[in-house]
């Protein structure tokens, strides 16, 4: 069985630990949640995979759960939020949306997810994520996902960081020698090729962490690597797993053999290593996001919403594998049907995006006018969706230092673009098709889903970028999580370097 150190742990409150099956299950109640239905189904999410040792959450300072409870989809989706850390909240967030995205186009019947911490260090935090899936013949899986973020480069990182790149195939025969010497059925040729995956939900790569005595513990997704439902996991020596160790690799071990209370205030002390993100190697990403440097990239964006065709907008990018995001509107998100709509978008996979509550020009505005409009906005969405927002899109485009700084305190980044199609304008589904499909590589394409020429485009708009090679993602996701930075502004993948001050339109 997993190793297990919780206790009675404070998380903003007392952390309650239930045995069930003998495997522990954590319910922390600090969170922010979503609405529930009365009488709805709740999923439930696995336990943690044996061998990760769970610590006591009284070493996370202000953690808290964010919980997305989507009774209508069959969704209660977890994850944990920490005050300042834009990094690995951001990370969390994507990572459950491309889940969330993958179930909705597989019309699953059950989605549910939960985290407990598994490692913790003044600089580094370690979180297990599992989320259980069930499809629409019955069938479940369980997938478990492993980020470490390190204070020192504020970046987060996924299991085959823990390993120097270098020493990847080295550290796949450890692996074949571990699962020969196993009691557990592991099919090491399956093993092997889940080996050159990502971790998910970009693949189905391993989690990976360490046992309380320093083992090194990989652990897999029901169903991949033999035909169990359950999640599979092995243990390698900690004297045969040292040599191929990267330097993360052994700050985390020694975050779970002597944890140490983590402070996001003081996160960042320490002297920064350089891991590589993407594939290196034999060695596949760490990354949580996709390689856009690779893939090209586009991010189409929807303003002014929720409206009541904003479904259908969500559907066309459900059904093409494609995400979008939509910055929603305080008039609309606090109207009859504004709730339901924000949470149908976010169940849907969608990143969802703050537009400020009364679309005021912000650089005209009083500092009290523009916190209130960004912390009003903010409160809103966090009431339906759990999440703390992330990327906030100034209304007009309009922004100067003093509105910056109020979004900076509030964690949210300030997100322009840099192809505006005009839509608002033309109103013209031809001619929005023909700017947005124009994009490229690393554009965030500003649309609005309040318009039905709009929404009359965007199924073509989808298809003509896909043809023509781009993969369509989130703004998020057009860079690594730590590449994203509170109070900056941004109107293109921060690769681009683009300068946003022509970004501006007048309505």
């Amino acid at each position: 069985m997993a190793d297990r150190r919780v206790v009675a742990g404070v998380l903003g409150g007392l952390l309650v630990l239930a045995l069930a099956a003998g495997c522990g299950v954590i319910k922390p109640p600090s969170s922010v949640s979503s609405s529930a239905v009365a009488g709805s189904p709740t999923p439930t999410a696995e336990p943690v995979p044996d061998g990760f040792v769970t610590l006591d959450a009284s070493l996370l300072k202000g953690a808290t759960t964010a919980t997305l409870n989507a009774p209508e989809a069959h969704v209660v989706a977890k994850v944990p939020q920490l005050a300042g850390l834009t990094a690995l909240n951001l990370a969390v967030q994507v990572v459950r949306d491309r889940e969330l995205r993958a179930f909705a186009k597989a019309g699953g019947t059950d989605f549910a997810s939960d985290w407990v911490p598994i490692a913790a260090t003044n600089n580094l935090l370690g979180v297990l994520s599992t989320t259980k899936v069930t499809d629409k013949a019955g069938v479940a899986q369980t997938m478990p996902i492993a980020f470490y973020f390190d204070g020192t480069a504020n970046q987060v990182y996924t299991s085959p960081a823990l390993i120097e790149a270098t020493h990847w195939d080295a550290f796949g025969t450890l692996l074949r020698t571990a699962i020969a010497a196993s009691s557990t059925k592991i099919d090491p040729t399956k093993a092997a090729a889940a080996l050159k995956e990502p971790s998910a939900a970009m693949g189905n790569g391993p989690a990976m962490g360490f046992t309380a005595k320093g083992d090194f513990v990989v652990a897999f997704a029901s169903g991949i690597v033999n035909g169990t439902q359950d999640m599979v996991s092995v243990t390698i020596p900690s004297a045969d797993i040292e040599p191929v160790l990267s330097s993360l690799g052994r700050r985390v071990r020694g975050g779970v053999t002597h944890p140490s209370p983590f402070d996001p205030a003081s996160a960042k002390t320490g002297t920064a290593v350089t891991i590589p993100l993407v594939a290196t190697g034999t060695r596949p990403s760490a990354d949580v996001v996709p390689d856009c440097a690779k893939l090209q990239c586009v991010a189409l964006t929807f303003d002014d919403g929720p409206a009541p065709r904003t479904q259908e907008v969500v559907n066309y990018f459900r059904d093409a594998g494609a995400a979008a995001t939509f910055f929603q509107l305080g008039d609309m998100i606090n109207s009859k049907e504004g709730p339901a709509r924000v949470l149908a978008t976010a169940a849907s996979g969608m990143q969802i995006g703050s537009h400020t509550w009364r679309h005021k020009a912000m650089a005209t505005e009083k500092v009290a006018v523009v916190t209130d409009q960004v912390s009003k906005n903010a409160s809103a969405l966090a009431a339906i969706t759990g999440d703390q927002t992330i990327f906030m899109r100034p209304p007009y485009g309009s922004h100067n230092k003093a509105s910056d700084a109020v979004a900076h305190d509030a964690g949210e980044v300030v997100a322009l673009w840099s192809v505006d199609t005009l839509d608002w304008k033309t109103r013209n589904t031809q001619a929005t098709i023909a700017s947005a499909s124009a994009s490229k590589s690393g554009d965030v394409v500003l649309m609005h889903d309040i318009h039905d020429p709009t929404v009359a485009a965007v199924k073509q708009t989808i298809a003509n970028l896909q043809s023509a090679g781009f993969t369509l993602v989130t703004m998020a996701e057009l860079a690594s999580p730590g590449d994203w930075t509170a109070g900056n502004t941004y109107c293109a993948a921060p690769a681009r370097k683009m300068s946003c001050g022509s970004a501006q339109y007048t309505p």
